[in-house]
């Protein structure tokens, strides 16, 4: 980071906003206190623009969250999903009881992995290739 002679550094910028907003000291009795980038007394204007500069800064540390809003939306409603298992266990043996299906008769608004998700969660597993008469 490249700071100009009469510039002041982050660290000292801290300091000068420190003794401004939570000393409330004046500009004057700053200016004894806080040095430039050369080591010398630096000008009221620096020093102001130096606060500025730190009180727009956004504040560092953990991130909050709002952990009711966090994750996606699910596509289906425990009630859709009831209906879903219940196609499945009525129709499974027929030819027809694929998930495309299931949308196609349910007018679902969702995709095949979705339906296929809900079917694994209750216990409903296809394997592709596989008969199921033996």
């Amino acid at each position: 980071m490249t700071v100009h002679p009469r510039g002041i550094l982050p660290a000292q910028a801290a300091k000068a906003w420190y003794l401004r907003v939570k000393a409330k000291k004046k500009w004057r009795e700053i200016q004894e206190e806080v040095v430039n980038a050369a080591g010398g007394t630096p000008s009221e204007h620096a020093l102001e623009n130096a606060v500025a500069r730190m009180k727009s800064r956004k504040p560092h540390g953990v991130p909050k969250y709002k952990y009711q809003n966090c994750g996606v939306k699910k596509m289906l409603t425990k009630k859709q999903e009831a209906r879903v298992v219940a196609f499945v266990k009525k129709w499974r043996a027929k030819r027809f009881c694929t998930c495309e299906h299931i949308i196609r008769e349910m007018k679902l608004r969702c995709s095949t992995a979705t339906v296929s998700r809900c079917l694994n969660r209750n216990g409903f597993f296809w394997k592709a290739g596989v008969s199921s008469r033996s």
